[in-house]
């Protein structure tokens, strides 16, 4: 704009020279650092104002949560979970003004579902799938935290076999902690049984005994002989297996499981039954004749006795309904006995003479 003055005689004074300008554009207005969606972690929104023709006079914030305003300063972190509003006001030199709004919300991060797996009779494994954002975990059992981990699994130990365990997490990040699992509960594994023994036998039966190995009542047991098992059976420590062949070799086992149904490795021993004691008759031969006549009227029954199984054997040597008896002990390997009878007590006639041996087992 140029301007000048003439006055009445004619006179013209010097030309005056201004410039002006014509804004009609508000400023620009930049936000970074959030959009208009959720978030589960801090956001730290940036925002800037320029204006290149009337220059800028001011830009301010505000930043609205929950419905609250509040004034608010560029590049300042925002950490709370709760609903927002950024405002941001800009004004030139030339008037114009304008506003940028931002609509977001900060969220806490959830945890979906978590695994329990007994690893050992006094130790737990818990793993889940990694949370977006998170920066760890709490691992609670109960609703006690028992662990805070960066990984994606932990191992509880020191835990007490065959016994309900229940855990969960949480994650967590500069909001804070997020919404917790749904629990997840397992039973630790069972000990397996010890000391397995025969404990006594027949030649028809095995008895066993075995020890609980620190298992809890709840504890439930299988034996089995040769492979096949009885049904398990809670809080049971002996047992005993009928019907079976003299003589033979059997291998009996026994393994214990947990309440979840989970079986432990079975711990094994092999045991015989008692085997019949084996007899040989010496004396008398057949047809040995007997009378009253002093020096003919004892008939001595001769033989000997083996039992493998090393016991105490009775042998009964029966003429004509009488019966005597003899004891050898320990013959494991074969020891003579001798049984007589007087014939002053059997009428005369011709016997048989029946001879049995008997372990008691």
């Amino acid at each position: 704009m140029t301007a000048s003055a003439i006055d009445k005689a004619g006179n013209t004074g010097d030309q005056a020279n201004s410039t002006v300008k014509l804004d009609r554009t508000a400023p620009t207005i930049t936000i970074s650092g959030v959009e208009n969606k959720t978030y589960s972690n801090t956001v730290t929104p940036v925002f800037n104002a320029f204006d290149t023709l009337s220059g800028l006079q001011g830009c301010t914030a505000t930043l609205t949560k929950n419905g609250t305003p509040a004034a608010f300063l560029s590049n300042t972190p925002i950490s709370e979970p709760g609903t927002y509003v950024l405002a941001v006001v800009a004004a030139d030199n030339a008037g114009n003004q304008t506003t940028e709004t931002v609509n977001f919300s900060l969220d806490s991060i959830a945890m979906g579902d978590i695994a329990a797996e007994a690893v050992t009779s006094g130790s737990i494994k818990i793993s889940w799938a990694a949370v977006e954002n998170a920066t760890g975990y709490h691992v609670l059992e109960g609703e006690t935290t028992i662990a805070d981990v960066t990984d994606i699994s932990y191992i509880h130990e020191g835990l007490n076999p065959n016994t309900q365990y229940t855990h969960k997490v949480v994650p967590y990040n500069a909001l804070g902690d997020g919404i917790a699992s749904q629990p997840a509960s397992v039973y630790t594994l069972a000990n397996q049984p010890a000391n397995l023994i025969v404990t006594g036998k027949t030649s028809t039966t095995l008895t066993v005994a075995w020890e609980a190995n620190t298992n809890p009542d709840t504890v439930e047991y299988a034996v089995g002989i040769d492979g096949t098992y009885t049904e398990f059976v809670a809080n049971k420590l002996t047992h005993e297996f009928t019907g079976l062949t003299v003589g033979k070799a059997y291998t009996v086992s026994v393994k214990a499981r947990n309440t979840d149904g989970v079986e432990t490795e079975p711990i094994s021993i092999s045991e015989n039954t008692n085997t019949a004691p084996v007899i040989n008759i010496s004396n008398p031969a057949p047809e040995t004749a007997y009378s009253e006549v002093e020096g003919h009227n004892i008939i001595t029954i001769v033989g000997t006795i083996m039992d493998a199984d090393n016991d105490d054997v009775t042998v009964t040597a029966t003429i004509n309904g009488i019966s005597k008896t003899a004891t050898v002990s320990q013959c494991k390997t074969a020891k003579e006995f001798t049984i007589e009878f007087s014939a002053n007590d059997i009428p005369e006639g011709k016997y048989s003479i029946t001879v049995t041996a008997s372990d008691g087992k």
